[in-house]
């Protein structure tokens, strides 16, 4: 994969707690007292590079629900307005491309190193509860020790 650029060298448990402390920080810029799910940031490996180079990427998903989705909104929309003096830089924002046009909103970490992707889902027609989906993840990166 001769056009690829070099994959950095770090610490996945440092990555992986980067991601972590990010979602943490997009839960107090939503500002919203809904319940959220709680997982840690797993390796996925990065799809763009053979198996045994051992080149990964934290992946932090989780979500905010049991609130109206009018509140989702609201919580959207303050991110929206807070990214940009948080450090981060909105390339996505409106439906996605889904039949659904599901509002997305996507932004990346002005160092680089993290994206983070919110989507609500909007499930009143289907008589369910509506979801506010986050999901963090960091650039590729290779393991510390990894051959």
């Amino acid at each position: 994969m001769g056009n690829e650029p070099k994959v950095r060298t770090l610490d996945a448990k440092v990555v992986q707690a980067d991601a972590e402390r990010a979602s943490s920080k997009i839960l107090d810029l939503l500002a919203v007292q809904g319940k959220t799910t709680r997982a840690r940031a797993t390796l996925l490996e990065c799809s763009r590079y053979d198996p045994e180079e051992n080149v990964h990427q934290a992946h932090h998903p989780w979500s905010v629900y049991d609130l109206p989705v009018e509140e989702l909104q609201q919580a959207m929309d303050r991110v929206r307005k807070a990214f940009p003096a948080n450090g981060w830089t909105i390339v996505e924002d409106g439906p996605d491309s889904s039949p659904a046009k599901t509002p997305t909103l996507t932004a990346n970490s002005d160092d680089g190193k993290l994206s983070a992707r919110i989507q609500l889902l909007d499930e009143r027609a289907r008589g369910e509860t509506s979801v506010l989906t986050v999901t963090v993840v960091s650039t590729c990166f290779r393991s510390k020790g990894a051959n």
